[in-house]
């Protein structure tokens, strides 16, 4: 094995510009790859550090407005039916509310815009959270008149006010009023999703009584015991005969009961795995490509092999060291790779907008860690055993007589052989807001799709560089019998482009169709049909200009062939 690796070496600078192309092709593939990984395994991490998150159900209404129409918040439920809930419901520890809220943060530093929330007094215990800093609200906080308190996210304790753990009992301005801050929240314990501030939920006596206005959102813990079909059922029940006993036009006609889990990680599991198969799609693309290079210089050194399989070199024997030379390759490839995902991953965190890093909590702290270091390494080996085992095989099971032939031949003759403003806020950013994790895939596709085309360049080469070789014979003999090297020219470049065609015919409806898929189907965005076909030309018309100018160099090799050159060789 040693020898075999002391050899790779050796090949590996005796062919330096293809070493240098598949090093530099593995590198930029694994580099987006690990980068890709780091940030979908921190969308894949567990669910946030609630206590056994799995009893916690978020509860929303869905009813009738005034005049049977919608209510001024579909989804909430009204302070009143909350608190008869409270009293009547038995299959949930004390009920919890909250309702969304936007607060002007001010203050040293610039003024923003956060999205907070309006909690009740017992919220936090019905999520099963301890703060990561001071406490929560004091008793009667929630009371009108009481003084202003807010709790931190970890997030926001960072990135605002630098983790200085003297925050609390401080005073900070939101929305021109002064608030004590009197805790932050664990960096994995944010419900819901993208809050950043939670403030007491201040009602007087008869803003709880109030029944027209559905503006609370519910948060349940189940009691021991009790599944989630029998609490909504009694839910049901009970909200059923509070709308027959009130007569409320706009009582609840139905509910929902989720699973606070899966409402946090749904979103984040469906932009994780996506972004995960399309970088995994890139691996493979360059493992193609890099495989067809690898198996074109493995036909231009036939004649070694020929040589060292008469010598008594079984076939087992030239995989294995075909095998260890790509893999070297691939290692090679993969530290490069490593040292590209290092500069990659804050590249990515700066194209994404501060929304969405606040979408998701730790997603501003995304490193390089020793999970990604290791996904590195398998990641580069499995990629050297892919671009090396069906070219080992092809190359080793060559017919060794026949090489050998030629090439003493050729020895004879005496041949050499040849061959990546306060208050207000721009429309972009609120939409950003709404779309949650799904913007976080904008940038890394992007840039994958970016690679791809690349990668199209470096495969076409690659193909047509090995199919010109493979042909040389027959090209010799068209020269030899009177075709003009022009000709030559246009039969390369015509196959080449025929075969580019034939891709992008395959390819566009294809295209069409995932991306109608994704943009109105997966993560139901809308887009017009006009811009759609107008990338999907963009993206034609460059995959058209790489295909020509991928064509162009060994069409210009083969237009300068020797045909006595080519004739001995056969």
């Amino acid at each position: 094995m040693l020898d075999d690796l002391k050899f790779a070496f050796r090949v590996l600078f005796k062919y330096p510009v293809h070493s240098l192309v598949v090093v530099l092709t593995l590198a930029i593939g694994i580099g987006a790859t690990t980068t890709v990984y780091s940030f979908a395994k921190h969308l894949w991490t567990p669910a946030p550090d609630f206590r056994e998150i799995h009893r916690l159900l978020a509860i929303y209404g869905t009813g009738a407005g005034r005049e049977g129409g919608s209510t001024q918040s579909p989804g909430g439920i009204s302070p009143a039916d909350f608190r008869d809930w409270q009293m009547e419901v038995g299959g949930f520890e004390p009920l919890a509310a909250w309702t969304g809220w936007l607060a002007d943060l001010s203050g040293e530093a610039a003024p923003e815009r956060l999205c907070a929330c309006l909690v009740t007094a017992n919220f936090f215990a019905t999520l099963g959270v301890r703060p990561a800093w001071g406490t929560f609200f004091s008793n009667g906080a929630d009371e009108p008149g009481a003084e202003p308190e807010v709790m931190l996210s970890h997030g926001l304790w960072q990135r605002r006010f630098g983790g200085d753990t003297n925050i609390v009992g401080r005073s900070i301005q939101l929305t021109g009023t002064g608030y004590r801050v009197v805790g932050v929240l664990p960096e994995r314990a944010r419900y819901p999703q993208g809050a950043e501030l939670w403030v007491p939920l201040k009602l007087g006596v008869e803003e709880w009584a109030e029944r027209d206005r559905a503006y609370l959102r519910v948060l349940g813990r189940l009691k021991p015991g009790v599944t989630a079909g029998q609490a909504a059922a009694e839910l049901r029940t009970v909200s059923e005969r509070l709308a027959r006993e009130y007569r409320q036009p706009g009582g609840i006609r139905a509910l929902q009961v989720r699973s606070v889990r899966e409402e946090l990680m749904f979103g984040q599991l469906a932009a994780a795995g996506f972004a995960g198969g399309v970088a995994m799609f890139v691996l493979l693309l360059v493992c193609a490509n890099v495989a067809s290079l690898q198996l074109a210089l493995g036909l231009a050194r036939r004649q070694e092999f020929a040589v060292r399989a008469a010598l008594g070199a079984d076939c087992r024997r030239l995989v294995r060291q075909l095998l260890t030379e790509s893999c070297l390759l691939a290692l090679v490839g993969g530290g490069l790779g490593m040292l590209f995902a290092v500069w990659g991953i804050p590249l990515a965190r700066a194209r994404l907008a501060a929304e969405q890093l606040a979408s998701v909590a730790g997603l501003d702290a995304v490193r390089l860690s020793l999970s990604g270091l290791g996904f590195t390494v398998g990641i580069s080996l499995l990629a050297g055993m892919l671009t090396g085992l069906m070219p080992a095989l092809a190359t080793a099971t060559a017919d060794v007589m026949s090489t050998l032939i030629s090439e003493v031949r050729r020895r004879m003759q005496g041949l050499d052989a040849q061959l990546p403003l306060l208050g207000l806020e721009p429309l972009e950013k609120s939409v950003r807001r709404g779309l949650g994790v799904v913007p976080l895939l904008a940038p890394l596709l992007g840039g994958l799709g970016v690679l791809a085309l690349g990668l199209c360049a470096v495969g076409i080469y690659g193909v047509m560089a090995y199919n010109v070789w493979a042909r040389e014979p027959e090209i010799g003999i068209r020269l030899a019998l009177g075709a003009t090297r022009p000709a030559v020219f246009r039969l390369i470049m015509g196959g080449g482009l025929g075969l580019a065609a034939w891709g992008l015919g395959i390819g566009f409806p294809v295209a069409v169709g995932l991306s109608w898929v994704l943009v109105n189907q997966a993560f139901e965005l809308a887009a017009g049909v006009r811009f759609q076909f107008l990338v999907l030309g963009g993206v034609l018309l460059a995959i058209a200009i790489i295909s020509l100018a991928a064509c162009w160099l060994p069409a210009r090799r083969a237009m300068r062939i020797d045909p006595m050159t080519a004739l001995r060789r056969e």
